[in-house]
């Protein structure tokens, strides 16, 4: 059987699991599956929804053994943060499993997010989402640490693979830096608790508070994991010379610094150019502005230079 008839044979699959199970727990979704399962691939779907009672809500659901896992980490983090009352977190309502998924509901969160995936709006009052990373450190503590995995040297060495593989050219382009970022894996300690994926659509402003979503990739990392990203999306050089001073102040190896602002500029550096090429599944030319992604490669290309110098 061709290749490209089993994976629209499989993306049918994965909508009527997820209709099914939609159905029997009786919301109704704002983002159809089967609409969604034309153009992807990925086997995590969230949508916003409506309960039986219209009350708004977020419908997330996983469908392989590795997002199996993530939606199960984070209905952990959920239940602990209700526990310890902590504002910052959605509201879990509902979860369940079936052999093929496991799925979580929570409150849908009534705010505007602090920009797009690459790009924080300019008015973004940094220092919020500032004092909220200083914070992860005490959160980390608090949460069970059996469900989270541990990022290693091992697992940094795949991640580079994972990355390069998306475009072979781009690959061969950059090979002598990818090699020094790959040679420059220490043997740290992977010990701070990090959200994961902390980009501006995952961070809500709702009455002048931050609201953190998607923690389906929370984990334990080098402590700039999440600054950098932060750093990255964010063009006030002002701001960048704060987080920079804030991350040196804890006295971290400087190395692991420009490793880990490395490593993140080249994954936003291959995804950035995917969309341009027209090959990224997840966003299209059209769902960023095409001057706005040029710009920003030309960004990521120079600090990208600036950190591999300095490894």
């Amino acid at each position: 059987m061709p290749a490209q008839i089993l994976s629209i044979r499989l993306r049918i699959m994965q909508a009527e699991i997820i209709n099914s199970i939609v159905y029997k727990i009786g919301i109704s979704l704002d983002k159809d599956p089967v609409d969604f399962y034309k153009q992807r691939t990925k086997l995590l779907f969230t949508s916003p929804a409506r309960d039986k009672r219209g009350e708004r809500v977020v419908f997330s659901i996983g469908l392989s053994e590795a997002y199996i896992k993530n939606i199960s980490r984070e209905i952990g983090i959920y239940q602990r943060a209700k526990e310890l009352h902590l504002n910052f977190f959605p509201e879990l309502l509902r979860f369940g499993e079936t052999k093929d998924a496991k799925w979580l509901i929570y409150k849908f969160i009534v705010g505007n997010p602090l920009g797009n995936t690459y790009f924080f709006d300019p008015k973004t009052n940094f220092f919020n989402i500032i004092a909220f990373l200083e914070s992860m450190q005490k959160l980390g503590n608090m949460l069970p640490k059996r469900i989270f995995r541990h990022s290693s040297k091992e697992s940094y060495q795949k991640f580079i693979e994972i990355i390069v593989k998306k475009d072979q050219n781009l690959a061969d382009k950059l090979e002598n830096k990818i090699k020094k970022i790959a040679n420059a894996i220490g043997d740290w300690q992977y010990d701070q608790f990090v959200h994961g994926d902390f980009h501006p659509q995952n961070i809500l402003l709702t009455n002048d508070k931050i609201k953190v979503i998607d923690w389906e990739f929370a984990h334990y990392n080098l402590e700039p994991f999440d600054y950098s990203f932060v750093w990255i999306r964010c063009y006030d050089q002002r701001i960048r010379r704060e987080i920079m001073s804030i991350i040196q102040g804890k006295k971290v190896d400087e190395n692991q610094i420009n490793f880990v602002f490395a490593i993140n500029i080249l994954r936003d550096y291959f995804e950035l150019n995917q969309i341009i090429a027209g090959r990224n599944e997840f966003l299209n030319k059209q769902d960023i502005n095409s001057a706005e992604i040029e710009a920003k490669i030309l960004d990521l290309e120079q600090n990208l230079n600036f950190f591999v110098e300095k490894l």
